[in-house]
């Protein structure tokens, strides 16, 4: 409440209370034990699709520590695959309606276009969750993020390689334009490809409510 409060400048820092230890509901903060327990007993496929990414930034850092070594230990735990990639595919079918879109090659949206960062970093936890590592994504990966700083530094968010600043521009496209434009292109299509094998042959009941996970050990 105290980080959220607006003040005479705006709101120091805006937090999504959305997502919460325990789910969708209940307290911002909860005990360590009571968090492991969720998520050992209760939580759905989403809620580890977010822990994949999740780090510790503050505190007690022995406290840190175990936190690190469980949120390792539960992503790594053997769950039932089937479950895992018909929730993820549902889910994703949903974030793809309200979120991602396609785009064209020469448009700078590293986040939100199809094959972009967001797409990218899902596909990275569904392959880490089910044991299915995606280790063509890296540099998709790293390539996107760097961009998306650009593109936060100088707001080129749905706009072109045009719009750089000048003195920028030869260290943001590192070589032409056109060689930055199929560089993006083969990116996405990696991207897309790799969330394409991962979910072949999955298929998902849209008015189904998702479940406790399926733990296989």
């Amino acid at each position: 409440t105290t980080l959220t409060t607006p003040l005479r400048e705006g709101i120091a820092y805006e937090l999504d209370m959305r997502l919460r230890p325990s789910g969708r509901s209940g307290p911002a903060a909860v005990k360590f034990s009571r968090f492991i327990d969720h998520h050992n007993k209760q939580a759905r496929t989403w809620e580890h699709i977010a822990l994949c990414s999740a780090s510790c930034v503050a505190g007690n850092q022995d406290l840190c520590t175990q936190i690190d070594a469980k949120i390792a230990e539960i992503i790594s735990r053997p769950r039932d695959k089937n479950q895992a990639l018909s929730d993820a595919k549902l889910m994703w079918s949903r974030i793809t309606a309200e979120r991602v879109h396609s785009v064209e090659n020469n448009i700078f949206n590293s986040k939100l276009a199809v094959g972009g960062l967001m797409q990218a970093e899902y596909t990275a936890a569904i392959g880490l969750l089910t044991q299915q590592p995606q280790d063509q994504l890296v540099d998709a990966l790293s390539f996107w993020r760097r961009l998306q700083i650009w593109e936060r530094l100088f707001d080129l968010t749905s706009k072109t390689p045009s719009d750089i600043p000048p003195q920028y521009k030869e260290l943001l496209l590192q070589g032409s334009e056109d060689s930055f434009i199929e560089m993006q292109k083969a990116h996405r299509e990696v991207v897309r490809q790799s969330m394409d094998n991962l979910f072949d042959g999955i298929e998902f009941d849209p008015n189904e409510r998702e479940q406790p996970i399926i733990w296989t050990d």
